[in-house]
């Protein structure tokens, strides 16, 4: 053979050679494709059952899996499986996944995430136990059970900001009732025995306290018409109001509870809350809906009689671990009335609980998706700026971080839902944001990170109790502020050394509901960055309404301003005549590199002068100031609450979503303000602002807070300002000419 011959053979072979490699790798990744975890939502408690159809529906191959191999986790733990019919190593069409599934408490969600993995060593399975009826074990009777029935009513039973705070339930059955007063409470009996004890217990809770008083409140609990408590307490306390039933007053199905609050106490206020109630009884073995979930009344050996199947085919199962349920075997059913009776006979222990019903009560999954994999969990990466994007949003954020990295800037764009993946065993909470926020920070290539751009608006009503429909895009932690209650604190994601209240990371977020949204503010913040110097770039404008403590404050800090800018005030208790609310928007459009405003707010507004309101949202759709974007700041009440449950624009959302100008960036405070100690986190902002040529916000911003901290500035102050926008934002701040002093004037002046 030739040497040219021998040439080509080589590079036959070697070509033979990659694509036989290639077509191994296809398989494979075709392979590894096709056994990635499934996530399986679920909402309720319950068995959950996955069919054959709902796997292959969710991306896997059945042909290439054995149903042997199938392993279940949730938080991190095994959860046992049963797969009849999979025990040939196939799935079947008549197969079945069966497991049971448990809903999540508390109050970001309710939807538990299992993985559903194949391809490994088996998993755990049920475990099975006989329990035929066989031995003349005594029947049981009843079994000592509780009905709870709560109510959560929107919006008048949401109690923002109740004495007990975190610790404290914050959603209520009834409105405040003022005394006097009269709540119905009705409620549906499950089958119980007559002869039985049966007690009544009411939780309330009060929202007054006339200190001038002894007992504040006075409450009777009637039920079915019949009086069995009458009490009075006083404060404002949780309140658990108890009294036994004779059980001749319940009814079978339909009970009604009557509150009565009455103003006899001498108290100036008397309001009260009405959470929830429960009633103990004597509970009889029949199945409502075809399930009945029941103990037994002690710890002998019982015969077990569930009347009230509408079919034979009844499954059991001991649920004492929810995690391990165990199939009873051998149960029996016999018709009875009309309906069917499951018997069976076992020993229980004293914490033994049972689940019977029929196969048709098996649930289906909220949800069922098939994992795609992320790697965020690994020392490899590295970043200066982590860009955390609800997934709708995604491609949409990318031209910002193209952006961040042709500056010299490390930039990892992170999909919300991997980080929920990796660091929340799935779950939608807050909490797996900030333990990858963390993890990032400690463990990441350094240096570690300093900025994280949130993409995505929040609103407090996770479970969405107000009925409104609106999904919390990428969620915020609720916390507990002094007087106002439930709000947002994004600074807490930023405590990576758990060292709070002040941030290790500074944290901004662009609050979009749309992909519109974070178009027009990632267009914003890159025009902001390329324009070229001007004077507007200059102009720091001092706001205040009309109470002259924020007037004095305004002026305060507007003569701290060094020299070099164009210093402009606007003082509303100084018109008329002129408006300030004009002068304010003309300000603006003029363009400025700063906006300052002290005085009263609310989450959509800010104070007012004589002639109404100084500026709201509103208003804000007068700025027509394109690219000669302001800073604004604003040293109020409530002006970053964007987690409101019923609106979309708080002042600082509607500052940073406006298409054609309004602001590059807000920050505000998600609760209430002190002045004293908003005064002295301003001049810690404006220190920093002034301290570096041409520093980023987040950077001015994490100075502000821990200088002001470390000077007095109370916590809730540090964790409740918040910034809308990119905390990597580059300032555009120019002096006009060296050696300009500042200029106080009333109006905007030129």
């Amino acid at each position: 053979m030739s040497g040219r011959n021998r040439q080509v053979a080589h590079l036959l072979s070697t070509l033979l050679l990659a694509l036989a490699w290639w077509g191994a790798a296809a398989g494979r990744a075709n392979c590894q494709l096709a056994l990635q975890p499934l996530k399986v939502f679920v909402d309720q408690d319950g068995i959950v059952q996955l069919t054959a159809a709902d796997l292959a529906g969710a991306g896997w191959d059945l042909a290439q899996l054995d149903p042997r191999t199938f392993r279940l986790t949730a938080q991190g733990a095994e959860a046992a499986l049963r797969i009849p019919g999979g025990d040939d190593g196939a799935l079947d069409a008549g197969d079945a996944v069966i497991f049971y599934g448990q809903a999540m408490t508390g109050p970001y969600t309710r939807r538990n995430v299992y993985w559903l993995t194949a391809g490994g060593a088996p998993g755990l399975r049920m475990a099975e136990r006989d329990v035929t009826p066989s031995h003349g074990d005594p029947v049981a009777a009843n079994w000592p059970a509780t009905l709870h029935v709560e109510q959560d009513v929107a919006p008048w039973g949401y109690w923002q900001n109740p004495p007990g705070r975190e610790t404290q339930d914050h959603w209520y059955w009834t409105w405040p009732l003022t005394a006097s007063a009269t709540a119905t409470l009705t409620f549906e009996m499950p089958p119980f025995d007559p002869a039985g004890n049966v007690a009544l217990r009411v939780s309330l809770a009060g929202k007054t306290d006339d200190y001038g008083a002894g007992d504040d409140h006075h409450t009777r609990v009637a039920l079915n018409g019949a009086v069995l408590s009458d009490m009075h307490w006083d404060g404002r306390i949780v309140f658990v109001q108890a009294a036994a039933v004779p059980p001749a007053l319940l009814a079978a199905g339909t009970n009604t509870v009557t509150l009565q609050t009455l103003a006899d106490t001498g108290a100036r206020a008397n309001e009260v809350y009405v959470n929830w109630l429960e009633v103990d009884y004597a509970a009889r073995y029949v199945a409502q809906g075809d399930r009945l979930a029941f103990a037994a009344p002690g710890t002998d050996a019982y015969r077990f009689q569930v009347a009230g199947f509408i079919s034979p085919d009844v499954e059991a199962f001991d649920l004492t671990d929810l995690g391990r349920p165990v199939r009873l075997l051998n149960i029996q059913t016999a018709p009875e009335a009309g309906a069917f009776t499951a018997i069976f006979e076992d020993r229980p222990a004293a914490a033994t609980r049972y689940l019977a019903q029929t196969a048709a009560g098996r649930r289906s999954p909220a949800g069922l998706v098939a994992d795609t994999p992320s790697d965020w969990r690994s020392p490899a990466h590295g970043a200066d700026e982590i860009i955390l994007a609800y997934d709708g949003f995604y491609t949409d954020t990318l031209p910002l971080a193209a952006h961040r990295q042709a500056q010299g800037l490390r930039v990892a764009v992170v999909r919300v839902t991997d980080v929920y993946d990796e660091f929340g065993d799935g779950l939608a909470t807050p909490q797996a944001i900030r333990d990858f926020l963390a993890y990032a920070y400690v463990n990441w290539a350094p240096p570690a990170p300093r900025y994280v751009l949130l993409i995505g608006d929040a609103n407090l009503d996770y479970l969405d109790r107000f009925r409104t429909g609106r999904p919390n895009f990428v969620p915020t932690f609720i916390f507990d502020a002094d007087d106002v209650g439930e709000t947002a604190n994004d600074t807490w994601f930023g405590q990576a050394t758990g060292h709070a209240p002040v941030p290790d990371l500074a944290l901004g977020r662009l609050p979009a509901r749309s992909p519109d949204d974070v178009r027009i503010m990632v267009a914003k913040i890159m025009a902001y960055e390329a324009a070229p110097v001007d004077v507007w770039q200059g102009r720091l404008l001092f706001v205040a309404d009309n109470a002259p403590e924020h007037q004095a404050a305004a002026e305060l800090w507007a003569a701290q301003m060094p020299g070099g800018y164009r210093v402009q005030s606007i003082l509303a208790g100084r018109y008329p005549p002129g408006n300030p609310t004009a002068d304010l928007v003309q300000g603006i459009n003029r363009g400025a590199f700063l906006v300052s405003y002290v005085g009263h707010g609310n989450f959509d507004r800010w104070g007012v002068w004589s002639g109404g309101r100084l500026f709201d949202v509103t208003t804000v759709k007068a700025l027509t100031n394109r690219e000669r974007l302001p800073v604004v700041i604003t040293a109020d009440c409530l002006n970053g609450f964007f987690v409101h449950p019923y609106t979309d624009e708080t002042m600082a959302e509607a500052l940073v979503r406006k298409a054609d100008g309004g602001a590059i960036a807000v920050w505000s405070p998600t609760a209430l303000g002190w002045l004293s100690h908003q005064v002295i986190l301003f001049e810690k902002f404006s220190r920093a602002l002034f301290s570096a040529p041409a520093p980023a916000l987040g950077d001015v911003i994490l100075a502000a807070k821990r200088n002001a901290f470390q000077q007095g500035v109370k916590s809730e102050m540090i964790e409740s300002f918040t910034l809308f926008g990119d905390p990597a934002l580059r300032l555009r701040l120019t002096a006009v000419r060296s050696g300009y002093l500042p200029v106080i004037v009333r109006g905007v002046g030129p």
